[in-house]
Parts: C-alpha cells; structure tokens; sequence
C-alpha cells in the first residue's frame, strides 16, 4: 500500500481497506512509510489513535526523545548488510600467508576421499611445497599441488589442491591436518619473527 505523507490520505486508505471485510475478520496490513521524523510523527500518532498497535509497537514523541516503532527496516542508498568476514581481505599483500584451508565436503565417509584447498599468498615466489599432515597419524604427509593435477582445479591461481582419500583405517570423528610451506631447498618458511607459516584444516570422518 501507497499512502500520501498527511494523516488524511493514511485514514482514508487504512479505513477503507478495514471496511472491505467483516468486522470479525482479522487483517494484517503491510505498510511502508518513508520520510523525516518530522512527516513521520503526526502519521505514528494518527495510526495510534485509530487503535493500531499498543504502546510496545508505536511510541510517539517529540523533541528530543527518541522515536521507537516496531518495524522490518529495508536499506537503500549507499547501505548495506555487514557482509562475513573475508580471511583473504585479512591477509597483507606483501606477506607470505596461508589462508581458508578446508575440505569439500566437511565431512566425509572412511573409504571416500574428500579435496583439501589453501590459498597462499606469495607475492615474492618463495613457495615451493605446500605440504599437510595429519596430526594424529604418524607418517603421513601429503603434498598439495597448483598445476591442475590431483584435484588442483585451476594452474598458477594460488589456491593449492590435494584430493586426500579417506583410509578406512581413519577413526570416525575430526582429523586436523597441518599445513605448510617449503622453499625449493626442502627448508620450512617463516615469518619475520621466526614463527612457521603454517594453517589447519579440520576433516570429520564418519563410518
């Protein structure tokens, strides 16, 4: 429903809907209304006075208080809902980094397999090996790829790829691989501060 800014042309549309049924239908009306608190005001009130709504839906006020309505808001203009945050939108350009590693699927069954990803950022070429782990068993390390084999979707994209089979020997429940970066000497990379580049990717297994 469209309604004029003055209180007239909102009663008229508002009672003429209300005489459309019977007295003992129940209607629910949707009604958008835009404007400055200034236009708004006399509307709230005339909407309070014809018997829509209690105190918890409509408060009107003037001044300095607060005006309070219930309502569903709807954003136009240069607003927007806050988007999720974007681990790659975190990761500074000229570092080296690991980021969103995980599996697709999640969650996969012992037997199957499931694609292990990272995305690494590496402006200065240092990257040889990606490389991940299984924490909880011994003597298994596997190695990602960017050159569109094993998985690797795309070449050169810097996301790093892996298909990793599910052995039936794995236990049902999470698996934590460790991932990370080598040089072309076979030597682990680190940041400025000597700490490893190094990220985790969690696959759940189920029987």
């Amino acid at each position: 429903m469209t309604l004029g800014k003055g209180t007239i042309g909102l009663g008229v549309c508002v009672c003429a809907l209300l005489g459309a049924v019977s007295a003992s239908a129940q209607v629910e009306v949707s009604v958008t209304l835009s404007g400055s608190v200034e236009e708004m005001l006399p509307i709230l009130q005339h909407l309070r006075d014809m018997g829509f709504g209690d105190a918890a839906d409509i408060e009107v006020s003037g001044g300095d208080e607060a005006l309070r309505m219930s309502v569903h808001s709807v954003m136009t203009g240069d607003e927007s809902a806050p988007a999720t945050e974007d681990p790659e939108a975190l990761v500074a350009p000229d570092k080296l980094a690991l980021f969103n590693a995980k599996f697709d699927p999640a969650t996969a069954k012992a037997g199957g397999n499931a694609l292990l990803t990272v995305s690494v950022n590496d402006p200065d070429k240092q990257v040889d090996t990606v490389a991940a782990t299984f924490r909880d068993v011994s003597d298994r390390t596997l190695d990602l790829f960017d050159n569109g084999t094993q998985g690797d979707r795309t070449e050169g994209d810097g996301i790093w790829s892996r298909r990793v089979p599910v052995l039936p020997t794995l236990q049902a429940g999470q698996h934590v691989l460790e991932i990370s970066t080598f040089d072309v000497d076979g030597q682990p990379l680190a940041q400025e501060d000597g700490a490893p580049i190094r990220t985790d990717a969690v696959l759940t297994v189920t029987k």
